[in-house]
């Protein structure tokens, strides 16, 4: 566990330093996104112009959110070549947990710092995943285009009170809906951990404070804006004890 946290925090190290984007929860990746889906890259085609994007054919094997589409847009280098630091490649046949944005021209886009994840690794470290966005696509709120706050102060000090707790669970969902001035209005379970643990975890993110993550001047949202929260749990290992986190690592 503690060589797999590291390795994951190196790479996004890399990116935030050289893509300029940081190591973001499925969660949020799942409210910032347009489509969602899981499936496969059927053909890749040149980039048409010097800029790096590409097109390329998919396969979708099930649709969380979004229009249903057989092409999408890949920010990288259709022959894998070196490109720019956020340039990325990917190979025909390999399979995708794709998260994607409309860009200005209406065209569905991935990159580097999007969420998108191949399918084997994430069944390797993270198979739960796959049910947390059974329970995603099955909600009526998809969450799409709400302000983006972060939480912050005191959240990690009700985190912290479960270290070294046994769970038999691997995660829990909630939605935060905010009044206009980021406070909590009220925290609804989505899938919990059980009422004792639930109670902590709520009364933490109704406590602690919030601030729009993309522009930390605004101070107020739309009332009614929400939040996906997930929280992890990480069996212990041999140097350390088990957790609690806001990220899936």
């Amino acid at each position: 566990m503690k060589q797999l946290i590291f390795g994951i925090a190196f790479f996004n190290f890399f990116l935030a330093e050289a893509c300029e984007c940081s190591f973001t929860p499925i969660t949020e990746h799942y409210q910032n996104s347009d489509f969602v889906a899981i499936g496969k890259i059927l053909k890749v085609y040149p980039n048409e112009s010097k800029e790096e994007i590409y097109e390329a054919e998919i396969q979708i094997n099930e649709l969380i959110k979004g229009p249903k589409i057989s092409t999408i847009f890949v920010m990288g280098r259709s022959d894998g070549k070196m490109g720019s630091s956020c340039s990325i490649f990917t190979p025909e046949h390999t399979e995708y947990i794709f998260f994607g944005r409309k860009d200005m021209q209406g065209r569905i886009v991935f990159g580097a710092c999007s969420g998108t994840r191949e399918i084997e690794g994430t069944k390797k470290y993270s198979p739960y995943l796959f049910e947390l966005l059974d329970i995603l696509k099955n909600q009526q709120e998809d969450y799409s285009g709400k302000p983006d706050p972060g939480f912050y102060l005191n959240f990690h000090e009700s985190l912290e009170q479960f270290k070294g707790k046994p769970f038999s669970k691997k995660f829990a969902l909630y939605e935060v809906t905010f009044k206009e001035d980021l406070t909590v209005e009220k925290v609804k379970i989505i899938e919990g951990f059980g009422k004792e643990v639930d109670q902590v975890l709520i009364q933490g993110l109704s406590q602690s404070g919030w601030m729009i993550l993309h522009n930390r001047k605004q101070i107020s949202v739309p009332k009614g804006s929400k939040k996906l929260v997930g929280i992890f749990y990480y069996e212990s290992d041999k140097e350390n004890p088990s957790f609690l986190s806001s990220f899936d690592l």
